[in-house]
């Protein structure tokens, strides 16, 4: 039997949401206006829509927050309130570049 992480057992019911909303994006593609069932797949895929894209920006989220946390911890001799207490938005995120006498380094 293969083992498997706890996360993996976790990340599964999340891909099945995007997958729910797929599958009824499809079915309504097919069901027609006229039919008894349409208002209510039209309905579903409104709603799974939503919770797909709920999960996607607090997982989005979550991830920056793992960012931000990281690169406070690679600060040698942080000195400053945790960056966490004050905000949980990464705003931007990319190379830092220290100019000195004209010369350019990635930080």
């Amino acid at each position: 039997m293969e083992s498997i992480a706890l996360d993996g057992y976790l990340l599964r019911p999340v891909q099945r949401i995007c997958q729910y909303q797929l599958q009824l994006k499809e079915l309504l593609k097919y069901t027609h206006t006229n039919h008894p069932d349409h208002k209510k797949v039209q309905k579903a895929e409104g709603i799974m829509s939503g919770v797909a894209i709920t999960v996607n920006e607090r997982k989005r989220r979550t991830e920056n927050i793992k960012k931000l946390a990281r690169w406070q911890s690679n600060i040698d001799d942080w000195r400053g309130d945790d960056i966490l207490v004050k905000s949980t938005m990464l705003i931007h995120s990319g190379n830092l570049y220290k100019i000195s006498a004209g010369n350019r380094q990635v930080r």
